[in-house]
């Protein structure tokens, strides 16, 4: 009876420490999406006053060494959804001038199935009207998640067709 119960604790501890374990991955994982949108929030202060201010060029050259590149066009998508006038003009061209613009056009054939969802996405919310004739033939696609959002992507752009 004794080593019954033993052996129910020890079973007990080895799952409460594995349970330990999930919480702690649980909380790193918290803490690294948590410095994430703090450093993508940074970003856009960083851009919003400097594009208002400034001509692209210069922005280019504000951008720190070390930028989390992913993060960045994160945010300019995102500006890029809620801006309007010169304010988009200039961050279409940032987009395009940090290489994302030709990145994602390029994804569009060829990628993961993933990527290529993303970069039509983005594609239409940065809403460069550029890559119009990029994304029109994957309306004909034969995987309708990728019809679909090349729609959406084509209507955010003013193209109905």
């Amino acid at each position: 009876m004794g080593s019954f119960i033993l052996i129910l604790l020890i079973l007990a501890l080895f799952a409460l420490a594995i349970y330990g374990v999930y919480l702690l991955s649980r909380i790193a994982m918290a803490y690294k999406k948590i410095r994430k949108l703090n450093q993508m929030r940074y970003y856009e202060t960083l851009l919003y006053s400097a594009l208002q201010k400034a001509e692209v060029e210069e922005v280019l050259s504000l951008i720190p060494a070390g930028t989390k590149m992913d993060f960045l066009e994160e945010v300019l998508v995102r500006m890029g959804t809620t801006s309007e006038g010169q304010l988009k003009d200039k961050i279409v061209s940032l987009y395009d001038r940090l290489g994302f613009y030709q990145s994602r056009v390029e994804s569009l054939g060829k990628a993961r199935m993933k990527i290529r969802l993303q970069s039509v996405e983005y594609l239409g919310k940065i809403g460069d009207s550029r890559a119009i004739p990029y994304i029109l033939p994957l309306r004909e696609s034969d995987q309708p998640e990728l019809r679909k959002r090349a729609i959406a992507a084509l209507e955010r752009m003013g193209n109905k067709q």
